[in-house]
């Protein structure tokens, strides 16, 4: 394993998998990459008065939650880098989140992907919750997830 890639919506599971990821590759010597991506579940109305700010800021949705992710990186890449020990890749990705994360787990080198059990999302599985259930079945590399 030479990339660790730890995707974030900046839930608390998903905090406790980022540093987990980043122990991991620091005891395995890999690169650990955090990831957010800027995911909206379509068939989920926007609230009128939430389009009204984004029109009178004259951003987009994609322009919002992309700024959301670039915040969820911002927050937990200090503590990954000092337990990494080392500089910390971020990327960040628009499009539905477990299709993009098993995606862009094919960009890197020998990967294993870490992620929390649960996230933001509203609809979650019984057992894990949606994208990491996703992850587990599709993606083409390890899949750790944390509880």
């Amino acid at each position: 394993m030479r990339t660790i890639l730890a995707a974030t919506d900046g839930s608390e599971s998903a905090d406790r998998a980022v540093y987990f990821g980043a122990a991991l590759a620091r005891s395995c010597q890999a690169k650990l990459v955090l990831a957010s991506i800027a995911a909206f579940e379509s068939g989920i109305d926007i609230d009128t008065g939430f389009k009204a700010m984004l029109e009178s800021e004259r951003i987009t949705v994609g322009e919002f939650l992309e700024n959301e992710s670039r915040m969820v990186l911002a927050k937990v890449r200090p503590r990954a880098e000092k337990i990494c020990g080392a500089a910390v890749a971020t990327v960040i990705r628009a499009g539905e989140a477990a299709d993009t994360i098993i995606r862009l787990a094919r960009d890197y080198d020998d990967p294993v992907i870490v992620v929390g059990r649960r996230g933001r999302g509203q609809l979650a599985g019984l057992l894990l919750g949606s994208v990491s259930q996703k992850l587990v079945t599709h993606a083409p590399c390890p899949v750790l997830v944390v509880p």
